[in-house]
């Protein structure tokens, strides 16, 4: 796919029509996209996904379907927290669309995960400090989620630690770089 300059994403959804999108989370995406000020989309639901060329004549997407269908898309992100790799003490999985998977998971960390709070100024002010940076943790899973090879039905797997926290996707590095040559200084 990739020497033909081809995406999984930009196929037709098999089995998937516009009747299986919830025009609702579109809604709402265009409403975030508008806000932001970058582009404009204006018009029906309908027309923002042609012009994002999420929708076209053959129907929709791979990527229309994953980020806003009504039902699950079948691809799992699947969270523990683990006292020892064998010893599960909670486990939860998730499926649904990409950005209900990033939002969800987020939460699932943040539940799991410990917080200190300072108590400064006065009026006294409390402020939540995180074990990990929640910015660089929603980095984290953002690459997870979005990077994964959706033609491997493997489950991305996040497994929370007393002292770190493992991530696993089902995909590769990009240009098939190797974890080795990425410790190398050139």
């Amino acid at each position: 796919m990739q020497s033909l300059q081809l995406f999984w994403d930009s196929y037709p959804a098999q089995g998937k029509s516009l009747e299986d999108l919830d025009s609702y989370k579109v809604t709402v995406f265009i409403e975030k996209v508008n806000a932001t000020g970058r582009f404009k989309l204006d018009g029906s639901w309908i027309e923002n996904l042609q012009k994002l060329k999420l929708v076209d004549a053959k129907g929709i997407t791979n990527a229309a379907w994953l980020l806003f269908g009504k039902e699950t898309t079948g691809y799992n992100v699947h969270l523990g927290r683990l006292k020892t790799p064998s010893l599960i003490i909670d486990d939860k999985m998730l499926n649904g669309t990409l950005f209900d998977a990033v939002e969800e998971t987020m939460r699932y960390i943040i539940g799991q995960i410990k917080v200190a709070f300072e108590i400064t100024g006065m009026p006294t002010q409390r402020t939540e400090i995180f074990e990990y940076p929640l910015p660089a943790l929603r980095e984290i899973v953002l690459n997870a989620i979005i990077h994964r090879d959706y033609m491997s039905l493997i489950d991305i797997q996040i497994k929370i630690f007393d002292n770190y926290i493992t991530f696993y996707n089902p995909g590769i590095l990009y240009g098939n770089v190797t974890v080795e040559e990425l410790n190398k200084d050139n």
